[in-house]
Parts: C-alpha cells; structure tokens; sequence
C-alpha cells in the first residue's frame, strides 16, 4: 500500500524527507478494510504462534482508526512541510476525493491528475520526474 509509506514517511523523517511522491491515497473505507485485514490476521495467526487475535486488533486499530487516511489524521497531514505530489486514486480502496482532499490539506503539496489512462502516462511520468528533480536537494546526488 503505498499510501501508508508516504503518508507516514514525511511524518516519521521530517529531517530527511526531501521530497515525496504517491501515486494513490489510502482512504478509510471501513468494509473493505475491515474485509482485508481480518483476512490478512487470520492467516498470519494460523503462520505464528507469536501472534493473536488482540495483537492482530492492535495493529488494524492503529492503521485505520484515524479514519481519514492510513495511519495519519488531516491535523497530521495539514502539518506536513515536506514537498508532496499527490496522485489521486481510481478505486474504492483509494478514493479520488481522498487525494485531492490530501493535496488541498498538505501546504506543500501539488496534485497531478489526470494521470492514469495511458493517454496521460507519458505526462504524468514526466512530471512526476520533474517533480523529484525539483526537490531532491544537490547533496543527494541530484544531476
């Protein structure tokens, strides 16, 4: 799920997150995930005897419980100062409106959409590449 990482990502490594860029936005939707993760616990509870069913609780209420975005909250988001091209999704797992709503809320953020339809892919390959040469600092290695 790449919502997760870049939605935490800016947040944990403030220092060293130049730049960062997404191609979906997790939303909570909670069926779905509700579907998703119970599958996923049950399976990794039958693999480890490590882990039970509160384990397994813990971690989807930690995830999920902000109910904006996963693991983050819109005041979260609102705090981000770290540069962000937001990607709106096309599913019921990444809502569009999520996108742009993560985009409206993050003070450094641009959006991109049209993307996805291969009539766009070109230009939006192109801008996402602009985009991280824009905000990679030169002692990254930038060229």
């Amino acid at each position: 799920m790449s919502a997760i990482v870049v939605a935490v990502y800016p947040c944990a490594a403030k220092r060293r997150a130049a730049a960062s860029s997404t191609r979906r936005r997790v939303a909570s939707n909670r069926e779905l995930f509700d579907n998703l993760w119970k599958q996923w616990g049950e399976q990794l509870m039958s693999e480890r005897d490590d882990l039970g069913s509160d384990e397994i609780e813990a971690f989807a209420t930690a995830m999920w419980a902000p109910g904006f975005a996963v693991s983050v909250t819109r005041d979260q988001v609102r705090s981000f100062r770290t540069p962000m091209l937001v990607l709106p999704g096309v599913d019921e797992y990444h809502p569009a409106e999520t996108g742009r709503e993560i985009a409206a809320l993050a003070p450094a953020a641009e959006l991109l959409e049209p993307w996805k339809d291969p009539g766009h892919l070109p230009a939006a390959t192109e801008a996402v590449g602009r985009f991280l040469h824009d905000h990679t600092p030169p002692s990254a290695g930038r060229r």
